[in-house]
């Protein structure tokens, strides 16, 4: 009796185990871009381009994110922004985020919001409705060859459709 419970057991863990969904991973072959955290006040730009050919797609079209793989070199906490061009931006319920499965760096954004140009500036509190060219994050940096997935999602200011879309952020080492 307990070896069939044992074997029930068994099965049911591999069953579980076996058919729960992978974890997200960057491809192999992905070309990293580093950005140097080093020094005062570092910020890393990230474009995300309409393009007809781009690997990224939504209902919005075609997109590709320069870089679409980024590298943090130099273990110090930095600035990471992220940029759209019209009709494109950060509105409201839009952001970038963390996956699901990479709770861990969840810690690392500090500071996670929408503003008016590069300088990272914002007009006040903000309001509802507002579409922002720029999101910005205060990433820690903190954990060492962890690499991250994470989401894009904005919108159409015209129309109001969004689209989501997926590239990755590595924490490099040190030097």
């Amino acid at each position: 009796m307990k070896r069939k419970a044992i074997t029930l057991v068994l099965a049911v863990g591999a069953v579980l185990f076996g058919c729960g969904p992978m974890p997200v991973r960057a491809p192999l072959d992905a070309a990293w871009t580093r950005c140097n955290t080093g020094g005062s006040g570092p910020r890393c730009d990230i474009r995300i381009v309409a393009d007809n050919s781009g690997p990224y797609s939504c209902g919005l079209g075609r997109f590709r994110v320069e870089p679409d793989f980024l590298e943090l070199v130099g273990n110090r906490p930095v600035n990471i922004q992220w940029e759209l061009s019209d009709p494109f931006a950060f509105c409201d319920r839009d952001g970038v985020d963390l996956k699901a499965g990479f709770e861990s760096g969840r810690s690392d954004v500090f500071e996670n919001y929408n503003s008016e140009g590069k300088d990272g500036a914002t007009s006040g509190f903000a309001t509802a409705g507002t579409c922002k060219s720029f999101r910005n994050w205060r990433w820690g940096n903190s954990s060492a060859d962890t690499t991250y997935a994470y989401e894009i999602r904005f919108s159409d200011k015209r129309t109001g459709q969004r689209c989501r879309i997926d590239p990755f952020i590595k924490n490099g080492r040190a030097s």
